[in-house]
């Protein structure tokens, strides 16, 4: 088939082809681009066949990769001289060049309407010219008339809070996550910790496993490009990359890794455009599935503490997860009292996932899933630095950095030198060993646990702390911050043991003395 000729009608086949290829690229973004036009629409007749197939797969549940969509297409079609696989390769290629989909969306509708227009008024002009009969001049206007206000209601109507069936509600089938059970797909992740907690070397060995596809502790992994915006000591971070290269890679030194490192300072607020564009055309045809921020202060001109820059950085790291329909992890220190990420609160408040990662016993750095949308919480992550020798410089001394090696998250035995718990800590300890008592557990058999040691779950914990008082007065959001966080830090001195008896981080969470 041909590519329809322009004519005089006003069409644009450039802008067409870019809004799909933004919908190849990202599917995320089907919904937001149905609700503003249909494809009815387009002008090409290929075009329009090409947005309903994407349309009826990401409804179903499934993703829309390049291959689905070419099992709901003519076989053996052709378009001028290639193939419609070829021709979907172009529009991916297009949409990479021309991410801006909404606003071809918006032409491609103007221009329909006016296409419409024109079609109205050759009809008005025929019938004026050649009336029928029995058809007099009032009634041309008033039929002219009655079909340009209802053009003029198609075209104002945006559709902007589309009405979904209850039977059109599907279940979605397709992999939602970056790393399952504690990465969504998309969304806004915020990892924070005090100076020095080992938490930018545990994000990059976290990101470096997406981009390279690895499995991450038995959780499962969606590989996908990853860019990293190293705002702090940049000369650090290479001697980190050299050295996971060297720990990890040493085999495979010529497989390309898609993890990209951005050095340049930035306020984020002001520059989101620019960062967009330059990804963009650097990468290509690439879509990065996880930006990350290092971190929040050296990224923010303004204060942490306004609601106003506040609001006003959370919306350019939304922006950032729309424009490539990715996760934006930020990397962020914790407040004065050590128990929750500093500065204003809408950081919490606007977070899909939020990780509090703190130095343990024997310095290990714990990292616990505090909370996350639409998933479970308490998943704690135990790891530990490891010191690798990458390289000499000029004067003959050795180079090193470290890698994150795993490690147990709760070490057996009695443990020497614990720090004694006070405040906020000392309240939950006393309220795990009084849930212990009262509401003892039978977990599954497991080699996680100690043997002969009582066990609680983690709910029961909470709810004895909340009787005790604990963040009182706050919302259910902050108290469960605040109560992870305590945890976290009474796990990693060595005051309770935890396990979760799910895979994947689904299952309940136990909670024990280690004491």
């Amino acid at each position: 088939m041909r590519l329809r000729s322009r004519r005089s009608l006003p069409i644009d086949l450039n802008a067409e082809q870019a809004l799909l290829g933004c919908m190849l690229l990202n599917d995320g973004a089907i919904d937001d681009i149905a609700t503003a036009i249909d494809a009815s629409h387009f002008y090409e007749q290929l075009h329009r066949q090409i947005f309903e197939v994407l349309i009826k797969v990401v409804r179903s549940g499934a993703a829309a990769p390049l291959t689905t969509v070419l099992t709901y297409l003519p076989d053996g079609q052709m378009v001028e001289d290639r193939s419609v696989a070829q021709y979907l390769h172009e529009l991916v290629d297009r949409g990479a060049e021309h991410p801006n989909a909404l606003a071809h969306a918006s032409r491609i509708r103007d221009l329909a309407t006016r296409r419409d227009l024109i079609a109205i008024g050759e009809d008005i002009a025929n019938f004026a010219r050649k009336p029928p009969a029995d058809a007099d001049a009032t009634t041309q206007v008033d039929d002219a008339y009655t079909r340009l206000s209802q053009l003029r209601a198609q075209a104002g109507a945006r559709r902007r809070f589309k009405l979904m069936r209850f039977d059109d509600v599907m279940l979605p089938t397709a992999a939602n996550y970056l790393v399952k059970g504690l990465l969504p797909r998309q969304g806004l992740a915020v990892v924070w910790g005090p100076p020095k907690c080992g938490k930018s070397f545990w994000v990059f060995d976290l990101l470096m496993h997406v981009a390279l596809g690895w499995s991450y502790r038995g959780l499962r992994v969606t590989q996908g490009a990853v860019v990293y915006l190293v705002l702090e000591g940049a000369d650090g971070f290479k001697a980190r990359i050299s050295a996971f290269r060297q720990r990890h890679l040493a085999e495979e030194a010529d497989r390309p890794v898609p993890f990209f490192m951005i050095p340049t300072r930035i306020d984020l607020i002001k520059d989101v455009p620019d960062l967009i564009r330059d990804i963009h055309e650097q990468l290509g045809d690439v879509i990065p599935a996880a930006v990350a921020i290092d971190t929040l202060n050296r990224s923010l001109v303004g204060s942490e503490s306004s609601d106003e820059d506040m609001a006003a950085y959370l919306k350019a790291a939304e922006v950032i997860g729309d424009a490539f329909g990715c996760l934006v992890t930020i990397v962020h220190h914790s407040g004065v009292a050590g128990d929750r990420p500093r500065g204003h609160t809408s950081l919490t408040g606007t977070t899909d996932v939020q990780i509090a990662v703190s130095r343990g016993e024997h310095e290990n750095i714990i990292a616990e899933l505090e909370f996350v949308k639409d998933g479970p919480q308490g998943l704690v992550l135990a790891s530990r630095l490891e010191v690798v020798e990458i390289g000499v410089d000029e004067d003959g001394d050795a180079i090193t950095s470290c890698v994150i090696i795993q490690t147990e998250a709760q070490p057996s035995g009695k443990v020497s030198h614990r720090k004694r718990p006070t405040g906020r800590a000392a309240l939950v300890l006393e309220a795990a060993r009084e849930a212990i008592s009262a509401l003892p557990g039978e977990p599954p058999p497991s080699n996680h646990i100690p043997p002969r040691v009582s066990v609680t779950t983690r709910a029961n914990v909470a709810e004895y702390a909340r009787r005790k008082g604990f963040a009182e007065g706050g919302t259910p959001a902050s108290f469960r911050a605040a109560f992870s966080t305590v945890v976290s830090r009474l796990i990693g001195d060595g005051h309770l043991g935890h396990w979760n008896d799910g895979t994947e981080a689904k299952g309940t969470s136990w909670i024990w003395l280690a004491e």
